[in-house]
């Protein structure tokens, strides 16, 4: 198994758009806390096939560390309460929603994929990761599916 399997496992299970977790609660997930370059250095962060970042990026994620700053000069400061957050890629969730779904089960189904998508960007928006004039575009979009 490798070392940051259990990020892997977390953020696969979670699902969702947007996942934010202080450097504690990945410790936590973890069984180990982050090493002190993780709030010193951007590129520990970077989302290059390599390291920790397979876990993420293995869980169909890419690390967003643009809110976090970093301080190469701050040996023994404590990290715990810094915040990453985890961005699902692809593609948008209501993207494989059918248009002419024919019987009620497909239609609850594709009602729920598109609520969940408007969430998830919604969250989205709430974290300064899209314009509100994108969210529109992606809301107005999947409700037309309806």
């Amino acid at each position: 198994m490798k070392k940051y399997s259990n990020l892997k496992f977390h953020l696969e299970e979670a699902g969702i758009p947007v996942v934010t977790m202080s450097f504690a609660e990945m410790g936590q997930v973890l069984g180990f806390p982050l090493p002190s370059s993780a709030g010193k250095f951007k590129n520990w962060w970077s989302n290059t096939r390599s390291g920790q970042s397979s876990a993420w990026q293995e869980a169909g994620y890419k690390a967003d560390a643009k809110s976090l700053i970093f301080d190469e000069n701050a040996e023994g400061r404590n990290f715990d309460q810094y915040q990453i957050s985890f961005v699902r890629r692809g593609r948008p969730m209501y993207a494989n929603v059918s248009e002419n779904s024919s019987n009620a089960g497909n239609d609850l189904k594709n009602m729920q994929l598109i609520a969940e998508a408007i969430l998830g960007f919604d969250e989205l928006l709430q974290l300064g990761h899209i314009s509100k004039k994108d969210f529109e575009k992606v809301r107005d979009r999947a409700l037309s599916f309806l």
